[in-house]
């Protein structure tokens, strides 16, 4: 995230200031400061999920291989007057959870859909939690619960799932992974299906891959958040599209 360090050489301090809206946005612009004639190597990392980065120093493009997942020390040493900027392209990725259904990653960040909650503290001593209390009244047990749907499935369109953004002026002084104010969101297309809490409670199982009830053909729309935003969430989504897995007792005829 944004930082700054100061490093001491044999000709003085150099400062390196680092602006951006990582892990959200793409770019890392890397400003350098200090006394005259001090400089020190530099070495960026590229993240294992990132192949195509990019590299210029003072607007100038670096021909470097980037490759992803290795740490890259620039040819040169940075100086007072440079601004070294990385910019590391994210793209959305549908993730294939076998037998279960499918997740969405951008960037370092995991996606889920935020559902809706209610908290109510929990008092209750439970025997097979060993008297489970709080000692410190500022640390409670809470109880938290659904007051909204919950049970979609990805119901993909064919079309790229659409990356949305807040205007600066909705998360400016804000904390980044609060909910109320996620830096990106990701709109996802889903069907509601036959899936419930257990005995009103208890998380479900999640629906055989394949044989999904649809209550509705109706698509709808929901927006992900970055999972750090969220408490009460849905990850894994049933996929709508997937195909019945094969049953290994049964001979495919």
């Amino acid at each position: 995230g944004p930082s700054k360090v100061t490093y001491k050489t044999d000709k003085g301090n150099v400062t390196i200031t680092c602006e951006t809206g990582y892990p959200f946005s793409e770019t890392l612009a890397f400003k350098v400061s200090g006394a005259e004639g001090a400089s020190i190597p530099l070495t960026l990392r590229i993240p294992t999920w990132c192949n195509d980065a990019t590299l210029s120093i003072n607007g100038v493009a670096v021909n470097q291989v980037l490759q992803a997942g290795t740490f890259v020390r620039l040819s040169a040493p940075v100086k007072q007057g440079d601004v070294v900027t990385l910019t590391l392209p994210m793209v959305v990725e549908q993730k294939d959870i076998v037998g279960q259904g499918v997740c969405f990653q951008r960037g370092p960040l995991l996606f889920s859909y935020a559902i809706p909650q209610q908290k109510t503290e929990d008092t209750e001593e439970y025997p097979n939690m060993h008297g489970k209390k709080p000692e410190n009244p500022d640390f409670k047990c809470w109880n938290i619960t659904p007051t909204g749907s919950f049970n979609y499935a990805y119901a993909s369109n064919g079309k790229p799932i659409e990356v949305t953004y807040p205007t600066v002026e909705e998360v400016e002084g804000t904390i980044p992974f609060d909910l109320n104010s996620a830096n990106v969101k990701l709109r996802l297309p889903v069907k509601q299906i036959a899936w419930d809490l257990v005995d009103g409670r208890y998380t479900p199982a999640m629906p055989e891959q394949g044989h999904l009830e649809l209550l509705s053909n109706e698509t709808q729309y929901i927006d992900l958040v970055p999972y750090g935003c969220t408490e009460l969430r849905l990850t894994v989504f049933p996929d709508a599209n997937a195909e019945p897995l094969p049953n290994p007792g049964k001979p495919n005829l």
